[in-house]
């Protein structure tokens, strides 16, 4: 919970958007896609779910945020002037917690979809 809270400041302090996706079906419409469809997944972090595909969709997703966590993190927040030792202190603390069975973390994952006909592109491109 600190760490969400230290990264909204952050982002409200570089003008950066902490939650664009309820923007993004909108900006696939104005792209002209035809059909857009978003569906949500809750994923526990770690490979501790009920059933054996949620265990694997957690142990993806830990595996995912475990790669990529700390590079945003230290991105961002150096941005914001945060010491590279005050960073990492944050980064560690929240992926030791992350890593803790006993708060049986889930994650909500949104996958968004969209089509576009290949037919107004073709027509674009011979009008342009």
């Amino acid at each position: 919970m600190a760490y969400r809270a230290v990264f909204r400041d952050v982002c409200a302090r570089s003008g950066l958007d902490l939650d664009p996706l309820p923007k993004v079906c909108g900006w696939l419409a104005e792209l002209g896609a035809d059909v857009v469809r978003e569906r949500v997944d809750w994923v526990p972090l770690g490979s501790w779910g009920p059933d054996a595909m949620m265990r694997r969709k957690g142990a993806l997703l830990a595996d995912m945020i475990d790669c990529g966590f700390e590079s945003w993190t230290l991105m961002l927040f150096r941005k914001a002037g945060w010491s590279e030792d005050d960073m990492r202190a944050l980064v560690e603390r929240v992926k030791e917690e992350s890593r803790c069975l006993e708060h049986r973390t889930y994650v909500k994952i949104a996958f968004i979809t969209a089509r576009k006909s290949l037919a107004e592109d073709e027509e674009a491109e011979t009008a342009g």
